[in-house]
């Protein structure tokens, strides 16, 4: 009860926020920011295109519920929060993000954050995050291996995600997911995720990801000539 009311008051800050001001500044939820590109959405979860080049910053916005990102393209950030400051110089950075790794917040299902991020280092900053649209904490019910392939990284209350490496013209075993699943390709190469009956997808560049659906049957296959990984995540 304390959880889904917190939620509820985060959200009903978020639509209040277009007529008012937290802090003397506009607070949006965190997928209509304009550089955490709402790039889909069902199935229970959105998935997020985070990108902000050197020099920029987004938006004040809020995190509201728990989010798992895949780092695509690291480069060093800061974070204000609403009536803040930026911190000092030479600050260690809160967050070391890893190109291909993974890092999941489930802390803002009790403790929404409102913030906005600069991007001071050289590079782009880019991550694919995949954001669940209820914060109630369900356990999963099935043996992860049932459903998702490769070395698991991570479960939680809200998230299961795993990381498949095939070599080439390898592939994974037939699995059914019982929760839509996002699968996302971290670095260079090409991955096929196939669908029994259905369509297959070719995943070719960095941050390149498709949803496999709850109920589906599907595997992955590796058809190039160059050891590649997949990250799979499966929200509650």
């Amino acid at each position: 009860m304390f959880r889904s009311t917190l939620l509820a008051a985060a959200y009903a800050m978020c639509a209040l926020a277009g007529a008012s001001t937290l802090g003397a500044q506009r607070v949006i939820p965190v997928h209509e920011e304009p550089r955490h590109k709402l790039v889909y959405e069902g199935g229970g979860l959105r998935v997020l295109d985070v990108q902000i080049a050197p020099g920029d910053t987004s938006l004040y916005h809020l995190h509201a519920t728990p989010i798992l990102y895949t780092n695509i393209s690291p480069s060093r950030t800061i974070e204000q929060l609403v009536s803040g400051d930026w911190p000092p110089p030479g600050t260690p950075p809160i967050l070391r993000w890893v190109a291909g790794g993974t890092l999941s917040d489930t802390i803002y299902t009790v403790r929404p954050k409102a913030h906005r991020v600069t991007n001071i280092g050289d590079r782009l900053f880019r991550l694919i995050g995949v954001v669940t649209m209820d914060g109630t904490p369900r356990p999963f019910t099935t043996a992860i291996e049932s459903e998702m392939p490769g070395v698991r990284e991570m479960t939680s209350s809200w998230f299961r995600q795993t990381r498949v490496t095939l070599t080439p013209a390898d592939s994974t075993a037939w699995l059914r997911t019982s929760r839509t699943m996002v699968a996302i390709l971290p670095f260079d190469g090409h991955m096929l995720i196939e669908r029994e009956g259905s369509e297959t997808t070719g995943l070719s560049m960095p941050g390149a990801f498709t949803v496999i659906k709850a109920g589906e049957r599907y595997r992955v296959r590796n058809p190039s000539r160059a050891t590649t990984p997949v990250v799979l995540v499966q929200p509650h």
